[in-house]
């Protein structure tokens, strides 16, 4: 019984049980006097919430409600009760925060603040203070300043205070037009008296008036004479005498006369016999009138043109109009059409390098001034066209270093085939500057860039004077690898030349030159005679036919019959033989020794001079 027991004779707990049982004591010290007492773990837990609800307290702003049946604690914080913080954005960016925001007026703005502790909130208005300045546009007359003053109001607003316009007198209406979207002044003519008219500004013809400010003028004006001695008749009528030229007649009383005492003219007379003239009648007679008649010139077509300098007429040919639309051959007398484009159309003239380029299937590009020999480090964006390299720094292209903008390069061996082509320098290298590189216009689409696109390479230590031609037959641009090849080659480089690119050769020849020119299919005589040339001793046809041939060799016979005329000796050692050989370079011989292996037998020495020539 747990009476006998003390503290220490109880079982360690590990995990509780709601219905597990806590013994409690009173008397510790005497266990026999002790009345036992138990407890559950559920009761415990209990108390225990209970006391933790005793000791958590309301503070300032917190409020702690506890539910005894949910065993739950809420703690919150009061609204209002308390100082928070505000997050204060602009455009969706936290610009800080804070507890306070602090609004303040800027140019032309009025801000105005009230507490709402009703709708629990501070109520702000903010309004605009400034007006636009109004500015006279008119540069000449006189000017009025439609604005007349900008007063402040009493919310400080700003009022734009305008002049009003009215009509100074009854010769002026003021009225509104387009649908009262406009003034319009208008003038009153009823209203306007003679009297009212300027002198400055003479009334004209077409309203009654003479258009001047004086009686001659005046005269002028409306064709009148002036009364008694005047200048102003300029033609009489009725008259039975002619006038004489000191009053401005002509003292005759027929044309020929007049003609004659005023000195008039006469006739007009063709000069000149071959062309055509500018005379159309010679003294024509028109409405009792003599004069002169003269065709005009004009251009027949707009292959020439017609004008005035000074006093002479010029006549000029539109020179790119002349062979437009022909509809003779035209003989350029032996002449050269130099200089033309490219044909297009297949009427176009074309130039001979053009039918060259044709008739080898060639379509001739711009000379690159370098063409790579490895494939070049960068970035190919295909809708700009461009090639950026990687590295900054002035890129070097075959040995040759690219700075100059609009400098055309060949790429050919890029890991891409489809990034290979010509393409410029659009975008030089700096520091920290990628240079970037732009297809060509002769070479950015896919029919420029098809079989036979043909280029030549200009510099390079390695490409330089070479020819490319594009190989790959229909290719589109960016899709399909573009392969160049070598056409030809202004350098030859070593072993390149092999026996079946030479031209074919008679019998018995060798190519060489006796004298300065092409090389020649040389004779067995040209030979002799070139290597005749040498500072060594001649060559003569009879030492190269028998001395060389038959001579070199030796006749090898055996107890007089012959066994062969050969070059070369072969000695072999059969039984019991030695055979030894020593070069004798003294006396120009071999040194042949053959020994018998046998018993009782001696040495024999042959020696043997062979000619070395």
């Amino acid at each position: 019984m747990a009476q006998n027991k003390v503290i220490t004779d109880l079982v360690s707990l590990v995990t509780p049980n709601n219905d597990d049982v806590f013994v409690v004591v009173d008397n510790t010290t005497n266990p026999s006097l002790s009345v036992t007492k138990k407890i559950t773990y559920a009761n415990l837990k209990e108390a225990l919430q209970d006391m933790l609800d005793l000791v958590i307290t309301d503070g300032n702003g917190i409020t702690s409600t506890y539910n005894d049946a949910n065993n739950t604690l809420q703690i919150s914080v009061d609204a209002n009760t308390t100082v928070q913080k505000t997050i204060v954005s602009k455009a969706g960016t936290t610009v800080g925060t804070r507890q306070q925001l602090n609004v303040i007026e800027g140019a032309s703005i009025a801000l105005t603040a009230a507490d709402n502790p009703t709708g629990d909130r501070v109520d702000l208005t903010i309004k605009n203070t400034g007006v636009s300045t109004a500015t006279n546009l008119s540069a000449t007359g006189t000017s009025y300043n439609v604005l007349s003053t900008v007063a402040t109001l009493g919310d400080g607003t700003k009022d734009a205070r305008l002049r009003p316009l009215k009509a100074a007198s009854n010769k002026v209406t003021i009225a509104f037009a387009d649908n009262n979207n406009s003034i319009a002044v208008d003038v009153n003519p009823s209203n306007i008296n003679i009297n009212d008219l300027s002198q400055s500004s003479p009334l004209a013809l077409a309203v009654g008036g003479t258009a001047a400010t004086t009686a001659t003028q005046a005269r002028a004006n409306l064709g009148a004479a002036k009364l008694g001695a005047n200048s102003d008749i300029t033609s009489l009528a009725g008259l039975t005498t002619a006038l004489s030229i000191a009053q401005g007649g002509t003292a005759a009383g027929t044309a020929q006369d007049a003609l004659q005492n005023l000195g008039g003219l006469k006739y007009t007379t063709n000069v000149g016999t071959a062309g055509q003239s500018l005379v159309v009648s010679q003294a024509a007679l028109v409405s009792n009138e003599y004069r002169t008649e003269l065709k005009g010139i004009k251009a027949g077509s707009n292959k020439a043109t017609v004008s005035t300098v000074s006093n002479d007429i010029s006549i000029d040919v539109n020179a790119d109009n002349v062979l437009n639309a022909a509809s003779n051959n035209i003989n350029f007398n032996a002449v050269r059409l130099t200089n033309i484009a490219q044909p297009v159309s297949s009427d176009d003239v074309a130039s001979k390098a053009y039918v060259d380029s044709v008739a080898q299937g060639l379509q001739i590009k711009d000379a690159v001034i370098a063409a790579s020999t490895t494939s070049q480090t960068g970035s190919y964006n295909s809708s700009a066209k461009t090639f950026t390299y990687t590295a900054t720094g002035v890129p070097s292209i075959d040995g040759i270093n690219i700075t100059a903008i609009g400098t055309r390069i060949l790429l050919k061996d890029q890991s891409t085939g489809s990034q290979n082509g010509i393409y410029k320098l659009t975008t030089a290298a700096a520091n920290g500057v990628n240079p970037v590189f732009t297809r060509t216009t002769d070479f950015d689409t896919s029919a420029e860039v098809d079989a036979g696109a043909f280029m030549f390479t200009q510099s390079g230590s390695t490409n330089g004077g070479k020819q490319f031609v594009q190989t790959t037959d229909d290719p589109v641009l960016d899709t399909n690898p573009l392969t160049f090849t070598v056409l030809a080659d202004s350098s030859v480089q070593p072993d390149s030349v092999t026996n079946a690119k030479l031209a074919n050769m008679s019998a018995n020849t060798i190519k060489g030159a006796l004298t300065n020119g092409d090389p020649n299919d040389l004779t067995a005589d040209q030979a002799i005679t070139l290597l005749n040339t040498a500072s060594s001793n001649t060559v003569n046809a009879a030492r190269i036919a028998s001395v060389l041939d038959s001579n070199a060799r030796t006749a090898v016979s055996v107890a007089g019959v012959d066994k062969g005329t050969r070059r070369k000796i072969n000695f072999i050692a059969g039984s019991n033989v030695t055979i030894t050989a020593t070069d004798d370079s003294s006396n120009e011989e071999v040194d042949v020794t053959i020994n018998s292996t046998a018993a009782g037998g001696g040495g024999v020495s042959l020696g043997l001079a062979v000619a070395l020539g």
